[in-house]
C-alpha cells in the first residue's frame, strides 16, 4: 500500500495523540481547499480492510496536525491496532476492563445524559425533597435570637441559687443595654461574666435559636420574643422554667404557606443532580434480575480492608 509519508517514526507523545484520536468520534463535517465537498462517512484509507474515514481525517487535523501528518498518525493506529489484535492483546485483563468501563460510560452518557432533564425527574421525588423540607416552605412568622441564659431549673436548684441566678442575669441586661451591640458581641456577654457565674455557682451561656410564637419553646420566652420589634432589640429579664434569660432579636422572619404545586419547579433546580443520581441507581438495581447477580460473602470476607495511613 503506498503511504502518504514515509516517515512512520512516531514518538510516545504523538502516538499517544493517536490513539486518542482513534478513539474519538467524528466531528462536523467542514469544506476542504477544493471546490468538492468531503463527506464524513467517506474513506480516506483502508489498512488491512479497516476503514479510515473523512470525519476521522478532520478529527485529527483539528488537533493541529497538517493533512499528511494527521493521516500518518490514523494508519499508525490502524497498524498498532491491528497488530496487538493479531497478538491476543484484546484479552489482556486492563483491556478487557478498559473496554467495560468504556462500555458502561457511552451506556450511562446515552441513558442518563442528555436525556435525563429537569423534566424527568419522577413526581415521588419531588414530593420527598418538599417533605423532607416542609419547615422552608411552610411555617408561621418566627424570629431568630440570640440570648444569654442563667440556668435556675424550678424542682432542682433552691431559692438563694434562683437569687444569684437572677442577679447574673440582671447585671448581664445591663451590660447589654448601655450601648448597642451586634449580635455576635451580645454573646460575648457570657464570656465577660464567666468568672462572676463560676463564682456563685451558677452555669451561663449564650445560645441561637428560631422559634415560633408557640408549640417550641416557653410561652413567657416566647412572649418576651416576639415583643421585640427591631433589630438589635434587647428583652428584660424572663424567667422560664430552665432559668432567666435575656434575649436579643437579630431577625424576624415572615411566615410562609407554599403549596407543593407553588415550589416543584423550584424544587427541580435543587434536587436535579440528587434526583439523576436516584433514577440511575433504580435502574442498575433492576438489572440485577435479569443478569442474575450472585455474591460469594466468604470470599469477600476474606478480604482485607486496606490499612488507614498513620497520622
Amino acid at each position: 500500500m503506498t503511504r502518504v509519508s514515509a516517515g512512520l517514526a512516531l514518538s510516545p507523545a504523538v502516538l499517544c495523540a493517536a490513539l486518542l484520536a482513534g478513539c474519538r468520534g467524528a466531528g462536523p463535517t467542514a469544506r476542504s481547499g477544493a471546490a468538492s465537498r468531503v463527506e464524513p462517512h467517506e474513506v480516506v484509507a483502508r489498512v488491512d480492510g479497516r476503514r479510515v474515514l473523512a470525519a476521522d481525517l478532520r478529527h485529527q487535523m483539528r488537533r493541529g496536525a497538517d493533512r499528511r501528518k494527521a493521516l500518518d498518525d490514523l494508519i499508525a493506529f490502524e497498524l498498532l491496532a491491528g497488530e496487538a489484535l493479531r497478538r491476543g492483546l484484546d484479552r489482556d485483563p486492563s483491556v478487557v476492563r478498559a473496554r467495560k468501563r468504556a462500555l458502561a460510560n457511552l451506556m450511562v452518557r446515552r441513558s442518563f445524559g442528555d436525556h435525563f432533564t429537569k423534566a424527568s425527574i419522577p413526581e415521588r421525588l419531588l414530593r420527598q425533597a418538599y417533605e423532607a423540607n416542609i419547615r422552608r416552605f411552610v411555617h408561621p412568622e418566627l424570629v431568630k435570637v440570640v440570648h444569654l441564659v442563667a440556668i435556675a431549673r424550678r424542682k432542682r436548684h433552691g431559692a438563694a441559687h434562683h437569687e444569684r441566678a437572677r442577679k447574673l442575669a440582671a447585671r448581664a441586661h445591663s451590660i447589654a443595654t448601655a450601648g448597642r451591640l451586634s449580635p455576635d458581641e451580645f454573646a460575648q456577654i457570657a464570656d465577660l461574666l464567666h468568672e462572676r457565674a463560676r463564682a456563685d455557682g451558677v452555669l451561663f451561656k449564650s445560645e441561637r435559636l428560631t422559634t415560633p410564637r408557640r408549640n417550641y419553646t416557653e410561652a413567657s420566652f416566647a412572649d418576651a420574643a416576639f415583643a421585640l420589634t427591631r433589630p438589635g432589640a434587647i428583652s428584660s429579664v424572663v424567667a422560664t422554667r430552665y432559668g432567666y434569660h435575656v434575649i436579643y432579636l437579630e431577625q424576624r422572619i415572615a411566615g410562609v404557606d407554599r403549596a407543593f404545586s407553588e415550589v416543584a419547579d423550584d424544587l427541580r433546580d435543587r434536587v436535579f443532580d440528587d434526583a439523576r443520581e436516584v433514577v440511575f441507581g433504580e435502574y442498575v438495581d433492576k438489572l440485577e434480575k435479569p443478569y442474575q447477580v450472585t455474591l460469594f460473602p466468604e470470599v469477600i470476607a476474606r478480604l482485607r480492608e486496606p490499612q488507614a495511613a498513620p497520622p
